[in-house]
Formats: C-alpha cells, sequence, structure tokens
C-alpha cells in the first residue's frame, strides 16, 4: 500500500500518523468530558483514561481462540485493557463520590447515603433501620423467622410465649399458638391431665411419633415421645394399635416389655398389668405375643387354658421355623 493509499483509508496501521505528530492526539471522549484512552485518528492507546467496568468475566484470546475467564475484573469498555479488581483498587487514584470512588468503584465507610439499613450508593448494609416482615412460624414451632423488606436478610428468634387458658401459649411477635403442659410426676400441674394419656393420643393420632426425638426446652436434652408412656392402659392402647403410620412392631415390642416391668415390680398394677399381657398373647402383633404370655406372673392368669395354648401354639411354630432354618443351611431342603 503507497502513501496515497494509506491517506485514502484511515485506519490502517500508519495513517493519520504525521497529523497526530503535528497537532497531537484526538483521544476519545469519557462520559465526564475528559479525554480517554484511545486516539480516535490513529488508534494508538495509553495507559491512561481508560472507562472502566466492573465484571465478573473478562474474554481472553489464545491462537485465535476466545476463552471466558471467570473472577473479578475492571475492563476499559474502548481499548479492552482489563486488571484485577485488586490491582485496579490499588492503583487508583480514587475519586471519591461520597462513599464511593467513581473511578474504580471502591467503597469505603464514611459519606454513606442510607436508605434504612441500605446504603443506596454503595449497597453497604448495616443492622440498622431493618424493614422487617411479619414473622412467620418454622414448621417444629420452635422459632420464627423474618425477613427485611430492603436488604433480604433473614433472622431466626425463639418464640417470646405468653401464657393462656388451658396451658396454651401464643408467641407475641408472630402469634404461633400451641399447647404446652409443665408435667411432674406423671401429670400436668396446671390443668391436671395425665402425661401418659396425652403423648399416647398424640402418638395414636399421628401428629407425633413412637419414637421421634424430642427437645426438652427446660434441659436441653433430647428424648423419645414414648418415653412419656409408662401407665398400662395407655401402652396397651399402643400395643393393640393397628396398622398406623409410625407405629412399627418394635415400639409395640417396647410397650409390652414396660408392660412386663410393672408387672415383676408388684404393686397396685401388678394385677392390671398381668391381664393386659394376657390381651396381647392373645391378640398382639407376632413379634410381642409371645413375649407378653412368658410375661405373665400371676399364676391365676398364666394358668388361663387360651393363654397356655396360644404358648404352645407359638412355640411349636418358632420350632418348626427353626428346624427348617437348619435344614435350609445344611443343603437338606431348599426352596428352590
Amino acid at each position: 500500500m503507497g502513501f496515497f493509499d494509506k491517506l485514502l483509508f484511515p485506519g490502517k496501521e500508519g495513517a493519520m500518523g504525521l497529523a497526530c505528530k503535528i497537532t497531537g492526539h484526538k483521544w476519545n471522549k469519557l462520559p465526564d468530558g475528559s479525554d480517554g484512552c484511545t486516539c480516535t485518528r490513529c488508534g494508538e492507546r495509553r495507559n491512561e483514561g481508560h472507562d472502566w467496568h466492573f465484571t465478573r468475566e473478562r474474554e481472553d484470546w489464545i491462537f485465535s481462540s476466545r476463552h471466558v475467564i471467570a473472577g473479578r475484573f475492571y475492563v476499559c469498555s474502548v481499548c479492552g485493557h482489563w486488571e484485577t479488581e485488586r490491582v485496579r483498587q490499588e492503583h487508583c487514584t480514587h475519586d471519591w463520590d461520597s462513599c464511593r470512588c467513581r473511578l474504580c468503584g471502591l467503597t469505603r465507610d464514611e459519606g454513606h447515603d442510607w436508605n434504612g439499613c441500605k446504603c443506596a450508593r454503595c449497597g453497604e448494609v448495616r443492622n440498622e433501620g431493618h424493614d422487617w416482615q411479619k414473622a412467620v412460624a418454622n414448621f417444629g414451632a420452635k422459632e420464627h423467622r423474618r425477613q427485611c423488606r430492603i436488604c433480604g436478610r433473614n433472622e431466626t428468634e425463639r418464640h417470646s410465649f405468653k401464657h393462656l387458658p388451658d396451658c396454651r401459649r401464643r408467641c407475641t411477635v408472630c402469634g404461633y399458638t400451641m399447647t404446652w403442659h409443665e408435667f411432674r410426676d406423671g401429670t400436668c400441674v396446671a390443668c391436671g391431665i395425665d402425661e401418659s394419656d396425652y403423648y399416647c393420643e398424640l402418638i395414636l393420632s399421628g401428629k407425633v411419633e413412637y419414637g421421634e426425638h424430642e427437645y426438652s426446652p427446660v434441659d436441653g436434652s433430647s428424648r423419645k415421645y414414648g418415653s412419656h408412656v409408662n401407665s398400662v392402659p395407655a401402652l396397651l392402647r399402643i400395643a393393640m394399635a393397628g396398622e398406623k403410620k409410625g407405629l412399627y412392631d418394635s415400639y409395640k415390642v417396647d410397650c409390652a416389655n414396660k408392660i412386663i416391668a410393672i408387672a415383676r415390680k408388684g404393686g397396685a398394677e401388678t394385677r392390671e398389668a398381668n391381664l393386659a399381657l394376657r390381651e396381647i398373647a392373645l391378640n398382639g402383633t407376632p413379634h410381642s405375643r409371645l413375649l407378653a404370655a412368658k410375661g405373665i406372673n400371676d399364676p391365676e392368669i398364666a394358668s388361663d387354658p387360651e393363654v397356655v395354648e396360644a404358648i404352645e401354639r407359638m412355640e411349636e411354630a418358632d420350632r418348626r421355623y427353626e428346624n427348617a432354618m437348619i435344614a435350609s443351611d445344611s443343603g437338606l431342603y431348599t426352596t428352590g
């Protein structure tokens, strides 16, 4: 390309170079009217006057292949020159607009324009001036949560209960209401309800599980709801319950064991406990029948023909099953 061609086609290498040498570069203008980083005549660039904008990824060209690199960068919208956020802010001369630098975006802890809890200029959040939405009780009812409409901050806190009649309590913040008995020696000190009966109803209704962990707000311990059920009538109701969600055979066996312990302890509940064991032995679940039958320690009930027959029938079934397993293990009998 000749000299005249270069004059006719500005923007090519060397074009207008003489004009820039004579009259100086004609730098692009930044939004504030100051000179930028790139000459609009010859395309020469300088490392000042950049029109910075912040980005979390930048382009990188290697052997004509485009790659995207993630990070925190400042990139010039005119020439594409980039610097990392740390380097840009270290080298910046800073032109502060209250709390934010106009050049690099760095913020400082002064000159904020607070809109409640959030600065309208830099987005800084402080722990005051929140605009809380109405608190909502979390599932499990141990606490409620709320969110600030301005900054989106979430907080959870324990309920602040106010006592109501009939052992009810209501949170003065979110309005959640719950029943909260205070049991001592198996009886609520406020309303007199029996602890075993109360938890038995909850378990049979499916509202709580026999083996579910319960948090105690008094001592912080964790225990199972089934540990609250200790009277013979309540234990018998759970042991004889039909197929209910959460009432596994292991829970019914646990109830039978508790009744056996009451029968062996002696006292006023011995007769009642033995009659309960008879009921389980005749009509309970397979895993609890033989256990209950052998746990009877009242001679009259233990010699009941129905109980004796039930024990013999279950022991015979156990012997048959054991013999079948021995034969299968020895190879004398297979199911295939």
